[in-house]
Parts: structure tokens; sequence; C-alpha cells
């Protein structure tokens, strides 16, 4: 009776005993590839920017399945973080400038004009005439005088161009000339300006970028196109500014269209890359379309619609238009979805996808010896979680006293290879196993200490009753 209390007892300690799950740290054959990192002495932390080929590889969208091994195998400590795009100075100034329409006879060739121009003391423009003496009436404007001179010590970046509603539809390409005397000319850019509108879109392209500009800007265009009526001209003009901002990657995406749905095409980024810029080109001359872009294979609920708008491929006068790159908000995903949902130009071809993104920096403690391994790509490994995380933080970015040395990886190489890269098939149930089979075993022992109990019992009753006969 004693062994089977004590068996009992065990029994029961094993059922209230909490089974304690076993986490063996990652080592590099958990991970599909790997990259050196080579580092100099004397530095106590060390920064890299996660190329490309990690993000083609990692299996989480917050980057935690890869760990920095030092060369005796062992982990070290390391922090991911999107560097800040710190602006110190306002880095633009707009201004309105004032502009003179230069005029000459209907019936003239416009290549002989004379222009008088009267300035104030400071350089500035006041008045412009021109010496034809015909009435206004009968005056075609050729060109147009910009004053920039209030804006002297700034760089111009860029010009942005508004006119008049008539004609409606309007593309030209503009010359642009610049002068510090209005004596000495020189064409500093030629640009193409538009607008047209396409069902419910409208292009507006009115904006020219500046190499170089002087205090005086002259504005012109060729024989034969119709005449810009300007009613406002802005500059942009760049400041001194110091800015600290990573540079963006553009990749270009696999596009294949859906064959069961015409205008509908899947895009594959080819890893979970933090995109948050477009370049959307059809490939046919002269189209346009609209579309609409997903993240996801499909467009039924659940997929997140990212942008929508206006594509186009336009040739005028041998300079061919695109629409600019755009910005979306960003989003890890690699899978997209591209449907023309407006078009009255045949889309034949899957249209040009780039993709632009920041890549994130990764810092890490130089503990033991190099040289480093970036290992990456795992399915298997939990979530990092090192106490040092503050220490990483104060130094990243050459924020703290200590710099960061900058390290570059090597290429890339196979540690485990692409099985990493696959789903971990589910584990058996070893704690619910256990714990069923501890709760069989005491029933099944305390079934057998009944059986036994009752049979002594039995046995003490038979012996009683031949004690009394």
């Amino acid at each position: 009776m004693k062994k089977f209390t004590i068996f009992a007892v065990v029994i029961g300690l094993q059922l209230i005993w909490p089974i304690a799950p076993l986490h063996a740290a990652p080592t590099p054959d958990m991970f599909a590839y790997g990259m050196q990192i080579e580092t100099a002495s004397g530095n106590a932390f060390y920064e890299l920017e996660l190329p490309l080929e990690v993000y083609q590889a990692v299996t989480s969208k917050d980057l935690n399945d890869l760990r920095i091994f030092n060369a005796e195998g062992l982990i070290v400590p390391h922090e991911v973080y999107r560097p800040d795009n710190r602006i110190y100075q306002k880095d633009t100034v707009q201004a309105e400038l004032p502009f003179f329409p230069i005029t000459t006879p209907v019936n003239s060739s416009g290549d002989e004009v004379t222009i008088h121009i009267e300035k104030d003391e400071q350089g500035t423009i006041v008045d412009v005439k021109t010496g034809n003496g015909q009435p206004l009436a009968d005056q075609k404007i050729t060109s147009y005088l910009l004053d920039a001179s209030r804006l002297q010590g700034k760089s111009i970046s860029s010009l942005e161009l508004l006119w008049s509603d008539q004609p409606i539809e309007f593309m030209g390409n503009i010359y642009v000339e610049s002068s510090t005397d209005l004596t000495n000319w020189r064409k500093i850019t030629t640009g193409t300006i538009a607008r047209l509108s396409y069902g419910n879109y409208r292009l507006d392209r009115t904006t020219i970028p500046l190499p170089q500009a002087g205090k005086y800007l002259r504005l012109s265009w060729p024989k034969g196109q119709d005449t810009l009526t300007l009613t406002k001209v802005v500059a942009r003009a760049n400041m001194a500014y110091t800015v600290n901002q990573p540079d963006y990657h553009w990749t270009k995406a696999q596009v294949l269209p859906i064959s069961d749905k015409p205008g509908h095409y899947k895009i594959d980024l080819g890893g979970l890359l933090p995109a948050d810029k477009i370049k959307i080109r059809p490939k046919e001359r002269n189209s346009m379309a609209g579309v609409i872009l997903y993240s996801g294979l499909s467009g039924e609920k659940g997929n997140d619609e990212q942008w929508r708008g206006l594509i186009y491929n336009l040739d005028y006068q041998g300079t061919a238009l695109y629409n600019a790159e755009t910005n979306i908000k960003r989003t890890e995903s690699r899978f997209w979805l591209l449907t023309v949902e407006q078009s009255e130009t045949m889309i034949n071809n899957p249209p040009d996808i780039e993709f632009g993104w920041q890549p994130h920096r990764l810092i890490f403690l130089a503990q033991g010896n190099g040289p480093f391994l970036l290992a990456y790509g795992s399915t298997n490994v939990p979530r990092p979680d090192f106490k040092v995380d503050p220490l990483l933080s104060k130094y990243r970015q050459g924020s703290g006293i200590i710099k960061p040395g900058l390290v570059t990886p090597g290429p890339q190489y196979v540690l485990a290879g692409p099985d990493r890269l696959l789903p971990v098939p589910p584990s058996l149930p070893w704690k619910k196993y256990i714990l069923w089979a501890t709760l069989l075993a005491g029933v099944l022992t305390i079934g057998a200490m009944s059986v036994t109990l009752y049979r002594q019992l039995q046995k003490s009753d038979l012996k009683s009753s031949s004690d009394d006969g």
C-alpha cells in the first residue's frame, strides 16, 4: 500500500510540474545565407546598410530572422533601424517672378526686334518696351523676360509656369536662356510643359528644372508652336542646407499578365522591400491609362489600395514624356497587383514598374574576434531580445560620443541554403502527449490501487468470517 501511495504522489507531481520549453540559441546553420563583415580594430560599434540580398531572403517584415555572429560562432547584439531624414535648415524658397512679354508684329518673323529695358539702381527691371511702334492688337508674343534679380545669391532649381486656359489642351517645348547683364544670353535648358485631359484624369506638367540660372531669364518656344499666355511664374530657389538622408535604391519588379483577367498584372518585387516610391510607365509609345495599384495578389477584399492615377508615355518632337515618380505609403510587400481601369489606347504589354526604397541600417556591438558574419533568412529562429538595445540606439547613425565604424558586407554566400526559407512543418505536441499519458497513468494507478484495496478488503472479510465460524 505504501509503495502505491508514493507512486501516486510522483504522478501527481508530474501533473502539476510545468514542462519548460527549450529554445536553443540560433547558429549559422539555421540560416539560408550569409555575408562576411571585415572590421578594423579599435571600434566598439560597427554600422552597415542592409543590402538588397537581405530583403530578398528574410521571411519577416520586421527583419527578425537575421543575426550577427563573431569568429567564435557566438551571437553579438545588434539593432536594425530606419535612418532619420534630418533637415537642419529649410531648403527651398518660393518666389513669384515678374515677367514681361516680348512682342513682334503678327506678320514678322520675330528674328529682329528692338527692346528697351529700364532698370532701377538695384538692377530690377521696371519696364520693357518693344520698339516696333505697332498697336498691341497687331502684336504676337514671341518670348518672355523674367526678372530673378531679387533672388540673387540663391540658386534657382526650377520654374513653375502657369498659363491661361486657352487652349484647353496644350503641349510644347520651352527654351530657357540665362543672362547676368541682359545683353549676353546663353541657353541653359529645354523643358516640356503640358496640360492634357483624359477621362477623369488631368495631366499637368508645369515645372521646368534648371541646372544654373543668372539674374535674368528668357523663355521662348519653337516657331509654329502655339503661343503661351503666361499668368504666373514661380521660382524655387535652394538655400544652403544639410541633409542626412539615405539614398534611394530603385528595383525593377517582375510584371506578368493574369491570363484570365485582361488588364490585370501580377507584380513580384522579389523580396520584402520597404518601398515608398513607384515609377509606372507603359511600354507603348503615345499611350495613356488610368491604373490602380494594390499590395497583394488580387483586388479582392483584404488587399490595400496603394495608389491610383494616370500613367503615360508620350512622344513630343523627339522627347519622351513619362509620368513622374509617385510617393506611396511605405509597404513591405513582395507581391502587388496592377489593374488598368481606363484606357483608350492599346496596352498590350506589361508596363515597366520600379519601386523606390531606402534600406535599413544595422549597428552591432563588436564582441569577440572578427571577421563577423551577417546571417539571414530563416523560418525557425525566435525574435531577438538583446538587453543592450538602449545602448545601441544611443550610438546609431553617429549620434553618440562614440562614432560607429562604417562597414560594407562582402558578397552573399550559402549557409544552409534556401530550405531554411520554407515553412517549418508543425512539430509534434509532445507536451500535450506527455500530459495525457501522465493523466492516463494516474488513472490506471488509481484504478490498480482501488482493485488492490478491494481485494485486500475481501480477504479481510473472508478471514473474519472464518474466524467467527
